[in-house]
């Protein structure tokens, strides 16, 4: 009476597992053509914003973290179109413009943009977008307007303190381009976008902040942390995305600009000294006072 009922069992189990098999083949077959479908529409969308730019003088990149900061920017623009992670917006006499989230943080910014030029060949300008804590609220208070005159990434190096890491006192520079080696400090110029001829206007706004930013992987917790990266690197901003791309438009030589709008003092986690809304109605305006009109 056993062995019937072993060969019972044994029938049993190849018949699991060969339905199991058709399971899995159907599946992967699905989740295959899901795949190459998801590839087909946003290469599509690709082509779409890449074909607006036959004819055009400059091609231009906006990215940002988040994709609610994006839509934020382009809240008055025309022709906003974005999926998936990418997209395209119109300004500035109905030119189309690139827009990427790009990931929060040093690394899924640095993956996202790299990746992104990569696919994208021909980006001449990358415009870095979003919101910021403010080491100094009297100067830069919440809802302010700010633009990156330097990058900084103070987690680099060794560390001497409880903020600071040296980069030179590790012996290892991040790149070197001919003589001049990059530790951790990019130096930034936000003129450099009044050479792109009828796009933007002829300066900057008055009331916008010009201020050094310091991009951090953990971002300030207390406010004695932030007061001492502040007095350390004589900072005004902190973020958590903008070393890495300007890192990455200096290794491909693609200019780069950053504006962020103030949404906090840096080092308080207390809710109600943030305000979203404020930073975002801000970060609504920068278009109008940023671009020609069309």
């Amino acid at each position: 009476g056993l062995i019937p009922a072993r060969k019972k069992h044994a029938s049993s189990i190849s018949f699991i597992c060969v339905n199991l098999c058709d399971l899995w083949a159907k599946n992967s077959y699905l989740i295959w053509v899901a795949g190459i479908a998801r590839v087909r529409k946003v290469t599509n969308r690709y082509q779409q914003c890449n074909n607006t730019y036959l004819g055009a003088k400059h091609m231009i990149l906006l990215t940002a973290a988040t994709s609610r900061e994006l839509k934020h920017f382009c809240s008055t623009l025309s022709g906003y179109d974005f999926q998936d992670g990418t997209g395209c917006c119109s300004w500035a006499g109905g030119e189309r413009v690139h827009l990427l989230a790009c990931g929060v943080g040093p690394l899924n910014a640095a993956l996202g943009l790299q990746g992104f030029l990569v696919t994208n060949p021909g980006i001449d300008l990358v415009i870095n977008l979003g919101i910021a804590g403010s080491y100094d609220l009297k100067l830069m208070p919440v809802g302010a307007v700010c633009v990156a005159t330097a990058e900084i990434w103070p987690e680099y190096g060794v560390r001497t303190g409880a903020t600071a890491a040296d980069p030179q006192l590790l012996g290892f520079p991040l790149s070197k381009l001919g003589t001049e080696a990059v530790w951790n400090r990019i130096e930034l110029d936000p003129g450099a976008i009044f050479k792109y001829d009828g796009i933007f206007c002829e300066s900057l706004p008055p009331n916008w902040v010009k201020a050094v930013s310091l991009t951090v992987a953990g971002v300030s917790g207390t406010p004695e942390l932030a007061r001492d990266l502040a007095r350390t690197y004589n900072a005004g901003m902190e973020n958590m995305e903008g070393f890495s791309l300007a890192y990455v438009c200096r290794m491909q030589g693609i200019p780069f600009f950053e504006v962020r709008s103030i949404s906090n003092p840096a080092g308080s986690r207390d809710s109600r000294d943030w305000n979203f809304k404020a930073a975002f109605r801000s970060l609504a305006k920068v278009p109008s006072q940023l671009l020609k009109r069309g």
